[in-house]
């Protein structure tokens, strides 16, 4: 007996010493971007010093390119923005350097010629749709931008995506006021009907882009919309977190119908349609589906969290491999963290019945799938069937299966990640920058055949709370906020057009 505790003894102990030894010197803090104070091109943009800037936005904001439904959108107003954004920038529109096209009637294609043929090109993107508002539900009109006194700019498109279209029209508009001749040509697309599908918009583009592009072997980059930067803290670390979106997940949507006896509601059966199909229903929850945790690139982010995180979050984060169980169950019992680690399942619609005393003879709902990159819809689906597990409960596609895109790069040597997280630390320093899941679905599924790196990423700096202004009532964005979007693409655009995109910095060794 004693010899077995002296055992156990000598492996707590060598445990307890590889945990602490791990924490303690393989992760560590990275050195600061250079200062691009003296970079070539660089200048600080200021709204106080141009007020046309956010007058420019406002103007955006007031025009209600409202998507409704795939193929369905509002064709005027769309032709009206292009016309607004073709007044508001005569530098872009007027430069020999750049070419504009449009697409598929109502999206944008601009080429900004480099000096250099023989540098891969790069892609700023977002989308000029935006979803419909309930003006009752707003404190102000939602296609009336107006500046509250806290220093949010409210109207739809605020942060889904109007902010990004125009910051890089102003970034790109005040560069070349400035003289700046590009060396690597890179293109700016603006979709027309992302809110539904993209089907139109960005899928065209991405066929005009392959073709135009197939002398290189891919695109240097793509950014599109995507995640933010953080401000509400994870345990342990007092600095906000950058999540750049190395990839998307799937899309699912799943019809459950369940029927029943027709008759008077004054006899019913022991289950009604509505009954079983309820019964069905609440075995479908927010973390029904298994934990991959460890299986995206969870274990990359909690490796760079240990080097800046306080003890004893930096022994947990810095040994991912023996605390995963734990870390696992505090993530699944946060909505947000939850949807980091598993496909999720939302109930999002239901409908049943016809008259308040006639039992229904047939109620249904959909599931709404978001599919983790371990993950495929055919294998969701098996999961949805053996959760039911009731022959007479019928399942169908509500529509096509959007399977997870592909993870893109984020190593050191990846210089798309790497020039976005160097662009983003010039402009917000006392940042943590980690890889990614973007939970939503973009434009970028369409441009897959350009590149495999693409980065789902807008530069703003919010607490998670407000991310659900995205599609909701007083959606706003801070004017700070948009300055430094501004900036970051400024920055981007710089760093972008260098001959070697070379920002390597090693994170740490393994043990």
């Amino acid at each position: 007996m004693a010899s077995l505790l002296g055992l156990v003894s000598l492996v707590t102990v060598s445990l307890v010493s590889v945990l602490v030894f791990r924490a303690a010197f393989l992760y560590k803090p990275l050195p600061a971007p250079k200062s691009c104070i003296n970079m070539h091109n660089h200048d600080n943009i200021s709204l106080s010093q141009d007020p046309q800037i956010l007058k420019r936005f406002i103007g955006a904001l007031n025009i209600p390119t409202i998507s409704y439904k795939v193929h369905t959108y509002d064709a005027p107003e769309m032709t009206k923005f292009i016309e607004y954004i073709e007044k508001s920038y005569p530098a872009i529109h007027g430069s020999p350097l750049i070419t504009r096209e449009i697409v598929a009637n109502y999206s944008l294609l601009y080429t900004v010629k480099g000096s250099d043929p023989k540098l891969r090109p790069y892609m700023l993107t977002s989308h000029i749709d935006v979803v419909p508002a309930v003006k009752e539900l707003w404190d102000s009109n939602p296609f009336k931008a107006v500046i509250k006194d806290d220093g949010y700019i409210y109207a739809r498109g605020t942060m889904d995506a109007k902010h990004l279209v125009m910051a890089i029209f102003e970034a790109t508009e005040f560069m070349i006021k400035k003289g700046f001749k590009p060396r690597r040509t890179y293109y700016m697309a603006f979709g027309h009907d992302e809110e539904v599908l993209g089907l139109d918009g960005a899928q065209e583009i991405a066929k005009i882009l392959k073709v135009r592009t197939k002398t290189y072997d891919k695109m240097e980059y793509v950014i599109d919309e995507g995640l933010v930067i953080s401000e509400t803290k994870f345990p342990g670390l007092p600095y906000n977190i950058g999540l750049i979106g190395v990839a998307e997940k799937g899309y699912l949507s799943v019809k459950v119908t369940a029927t029943g006896a027709v008759g008077h509601g004054s006899m019913p059966p022991p289950m009604t349609a509505i009954a079983k199909l309820s019964t069905v229903l609440s075995r479908f929850h927010a973390n029904v589906m298994p934990s991959f945790l460890g299986e995206g690139v969870e274990r990359e982010m909690f490796e760079i969290f240990a080097a800046y995180a306080s003890w004893p979050y930096k022994l947990i984060y810095s040994n991912f491999w023996f605390f995963k169980p734990i870390i696992s169950y505090v993530m699944s019992n946060n909505p947000t963290l939850n949807a980091l680690v598993r496909s999720t399942t939302a109930v999002t619609m239901v409908h049943g019945g016809t008259k308040e005393n006639v039992l229904p003879d047939s109620a249904w709902a959909i599931l709404n799938h978001r599919i983790h990159q371990a993950q495929s819809g055919k294998e969701l689906m098996e999961l949805d069937r053996q959760l039911i597990n009731d022959d007479t409960i019928t399942m169908e596609l509500s529509s096509p299966i959007n399977e997870p895109g592909p993870v893109s790069p984020y190593c050191d040597d990846c210089s798309g990640y790497q020039t976005i997280k160097h662009s983003l630390l010039q402009v917000f320093p006392d940042t943590v920058v980690v890889p990614s899941i973007f939970l939503a679905a973009t434009d970028s599924k369409w441009y897959t055949n350009l590149t495999d790196s693409i980065y789902r990423f807008s530069a703003i700096s919010v607490e998670l709370e407000e991310m659900k202004c995205f599609h909701g009532h007083n959606e706003r964005l801070s004017v700070k906020n948009y300055e430094k979007l501004i900036n970051f693409y400024h920055h981007l655009i710089i760093n972008s057009d260098e001959p070697i995109l070379n920002y390597k910095s090693k994170q740490h060794d393994e043990l």
